[in-house]
């Protein structure tokens, strides 16, 4: 039970911080921020802060920030941005979970290298069901999801960070059409990835 609360609380800051990060980069980047998110859905808690509204939903596994300009090239929009302002707010979030991720290692082994090889020792036994260990601490589990989030994030996998990174570097070879490539490139990663997290969740739920 304390080891599942960790997981909640630790999954929680994981998703917060990370899109906090995209949402700071962003207004340092003159890009507005529409909406930060954590979960999808409809939300059942929604306040306005600086503009920007900061939801909370049902379906915590994972969350999301709206930026001005996601589907065209308007003034103070993602879009209209220069490609190295959206690379830095694309990448801000997966940068502030390995940091995280670097200091719970810190804390725990005083050493990151050490740290980090736990971190993937213990997932590569997750999903290959091979032996491994965990340690009862709050610390440890908020490491490890920081670790994990900033790994899947980084992938260049359509709709994630790292994803869109690789999409939108491709805009002078589809110039008047990379919207609508974009936009429909990102609709797809989004239902395929959420379809996984389903499969991953069912999974270890049996």
């Amino acid at each position: 039970m304390e080891m599942l609360i960790y997981l909640i609380i630790s999954l929680v800051i994981t998703i917060v911080s990370h899109e906090l990060a995209h949402a700071i980069v962003a207004k340092l980047c003159k890009v507005d921020v529409i909406t930060v998110s954590l979960g999808f859905f409809k939300p059942y808690l929604q306040v306005r802060f600086l503009n920007i509204k900061f939801r909370i939903t049902p379906f915590l596994f994972g969350g999301f920030t709206k930026l001005k300009g996601e589907d065209e090239k308007i003034e103070g929009g993602f879009l209209n941005a220069s490609y190295s302002k959206k690379v830095y707010i694309l990448l801000a979030g997966v940068t502030i979970n390995f940091i995280i991720a670097i200091i719970c290692s810190l804390i725990l082994f005083n050493s990151v290298t050490f740290g980090l090889k736990v971190y993937n020792d213990l997932l590569y036994s997750i999903f290959f069901e091979t032996r491994g260990y965990i340690i009862n601490s709050f610390v440890f589990m908020l490491g490890l999801m920081n670790y994990f989030s900033a790994l899947l994030n980084i992938l260049p996998f359509p709709a994630l960070d790292g994803g869109q990174v690789v999409v939108l570097a491709l805009e002078p070879l589809f110039k008047q059409n990379f919207i609508k490539f974009y936009l429909l490139i990102n609709r797809i990663g989004f239902i395929v990835i959420n379809i996984l997290q389903l499969i991953i969740i069912m999974y270890f739920i049996l």
